[in-house]
């Protein structure tokens, strides 16, 4: 086991526990080896080794109410379809539709966002820009910031802020869309350990015909927030909670952006 790795998610995990009270965290079991070479077989993909690592300490981790999403490969399947054919899904990134991926043609990680693509190269670098936000969310950065821009920060701020919004609208009996008991649930956000309602509202996973909708893997999909403002275009937009609305993956990348491989 790389120690590189498993301290990154010991670390994690450790700054999860203690934001507990602002916002949902989920570590999974593990994925098995057997798991992941009948992946790399049946795709002909040879997956790099600290991602591998990490599956092997968590198969689904749900980092801080979605600053961080991590879980098996999606190259075919639900997540697969919305981003270029070149890339495989391994995550999301803030809850607004940017994914983390792994580009097969460069043998590196990158971060596409409806069509922006920045580098990551080794996986570690997301896994210490996870703990570097996570720090941030706890006031406890006391060094200069080295891996988490301004504009991730506002970003987090709108989603979250609509998200708390959405909570807000529920308590007086309206909404933005019909969601079903268990979404509403989500939303909340009630921390079962305090009974008290988390600091932040949740991202609820969609449901389908009475179902959570998972993909391929068993990834629970969530809603996400979708900047009606592009804000790469309107930037004065970025951190604004009212230029966001809940879609579905689908509706997000499919529809509103005309992306992925279907577009």
């Amino acid at each position: 086991m790389n120690e590189q790795v498993k301290n990154a998610y010991e670390k994690i995990k450790m700054l999860c526990e203690k934001l507990d009270n602002a916002d949902y965290s989920e570590f999974s079991n593990a994925a098995t080896m057997e798991e992941l070479d009948l992946w790399q077989k049946e795709n002909g993909v040879v997956l790099p080794e600290n991602y591998k690592e990490w599956l092997l300490l968590s198969k689904y981790s749900y980092i801080a109410g979605g600053v961080l999403e991590l879980f098996m490969p999606s190259k075919n399947g639900y997540y697969g379809q919305l981003v270029p054919e070149e890339f495989i899904v391994v995550g999301n990134v803030i809850g607004d539709g940017e994914r983390l991926c792994f580009d097969v043609n460069m043998g590196e990680f990158v971060r596409y966002d409806h069509g922006y693509i920045r580098e990551v190269g080794d996986f570690t670098n997301i896994l210490n820009w996870a703990i570097e936000y996570l720090k941030i969310m706890l006031e406890a950065v006391n060094d200069k910031i080295r891996f988490v821009s301004r504009n991730d920060l506002l970003r987090r701020k709108a989603i979250q802020g609509f998200w708390i919004h959405e909570r807000e609208l529920l308590n007086n009996g309206r909404c933005t869309r019909q969601w079903n008991g268990d979404e509403i649930e989500a939303i909340y956000n009630i921390n079962l350990d305090t009974g008290n309602k988390r600091i932040y509202a949740g991202k609820p996973v969609q449901y389908k015909n009475g179902e959570k909708l998972t993909d391929e893997n068993g990834t629970p999909v969530r809603y996400e927030g979708h900047h009606m403002m592009s804000y790469q275009e309107h930037p004065e937009y970025i951190g604004e909670w009212k230029n966001i609305q809940a879609l579905t993956p689908e509706e997000h990348i499919l529809g509103a952006h005309g992306q992925g491989k279907r577009g």
